[in-house]
């Protein structure tokens, strides 16, 4: 068999694009941050504070009961004895 030398087309580089992320653009556009990296650190924060929000949301939303006092405790007693029927 014969080698063949083949020559390697040299194609031209695709531009790079340097496509940021939505929020980083919209924290960017708000002009408070004047970098990239300061925009995710802006982004950061505020996930943690919606992390830390929402499980303070979810883990207070439950229905807890509370302990009726004895005073309570003693007129349903007394209810009870006087209407059997619970009525």
């Amino acid at each position: 068999m014969v080698d063949i030398p083949l020559e390697k087309e040299q194609y031209p580089l695709a531009p790079s694009v340097n496509k940021k992320p939505i929020f980083i653009r919209l924290v960017l556009a708000t002009r408070v941050v004047s970098s990239d990296t300061q925009a995710e650190y802006v982004s950061l924060a505020f996930a943690i504070v919606g992390i830390i929000a929402s499980v303070f949301l979810f883990s207070n939303s439950g229905v807890t009961q509370q302990k009726p006092t004895a005073t309570a405790v003693e007129q349903m007693n007394q209810f009870m004895t006087t209407n059997p029927s619970g009525r």
